[in-house]
């Protein structure tokens, strides 16, 4: 199941588990989900991929006999990506919809706004934001699932790659023309060069113009030293 298809299903399929007289009860009234997302506001093109993605699930799920033989109906609200319109929505799709599952929270700080009504109505939610603050203490319940990425999970992956595929080779990945990496040695080093003359490190003090120049320093003249 794509990632598509998991938006409008996995809250039933996990909650089958969890709640299993909710979805296996004698009835034939669809499962409802609810499901508050950014309409309007700087989120407003993403919220709607979402929302179109999981029509088109909800509505492949319904050609095949919905889930235990009952349809699925998923219920989108505006959430304007304002915490205190996501908490809104939230109740409203539990106490008048009557919606037994919410799926959403695209924004980091509207879902969190999402979950404290949840909590309160023992409802499963499944925040669909990349921020990992639903999954620690306080936030988090035995109802609270995050199935998003991550900044922990992301760092990981790629703190793996870089140890497994640059570090222990000392070089650096570029891309081949089939969009594999290969990893190049690392230029060598330029040798150090010649000390250079004491006379272009130190500044030289010269004798009386009747003597012959001759250098003279506080320390003794180097091995190298070049001045005459």
């Amino acid at each position: 199941m794509d990632r598509r298809s998991f938006l409008a299903t996995t809250a039933a399929g996990a909650a089958t588990l969890t709640f299993p007289n909710i979805l296996r009860a004698q009835t034939k009234d669809p499962i409802r989900i609810g499901f508050p997302l950014p309409l309007t506001g700087p989120f407003g093109a993403l919220a709607a991929d979402q929302q179109r993605g999981a029509t088109l699930a909800m509505d492949e799920l319904n050609a095949k006999g919905g889930i235990l033989g009952r349809k699925v109906e998923v219920l989108f609200r505006d959430d304007q990506l304002k915490p205190a319109v996501g908490a809104q929505r939230t109740k409203e799709l539990i106490e008048n919809d009557k919606v037994q599952f919410v799926v959403g929270g695209l924004a980091a700080h509207v879902q969190m706004a999402i979950n404290e009504q949840t909590k309160k109505a023992k409802v499963l939610f499944i925040s669909v934001s990349q921020s990992d603050e639903i999954s620690a203490k306080p936030d988090t319940s035995p109802l609270t699932f995050h199935e998003a990425l991550n900044p922990t999970i992301t760092s990981r992956a790629v703190g793996n790659w870089i140890a497994q595929n640059l570090a222990r080779s000392g070089g650096s990945s570029t891309p081949t023309t089939r969009g594999a990496s290969r990893t190049t040695p690392s230029s060598p080093r330029p040798s150090p060069s010649r000390a250079a003359p004491c006379s272009a490190r130190r500044p030289t003090r010269w004798a009386a113009p009747s003597s012959p120049r001759t250098c003279q320093r506080s320390r003794p003249r180097s091995p190298r030293c070049s001045c005459r």
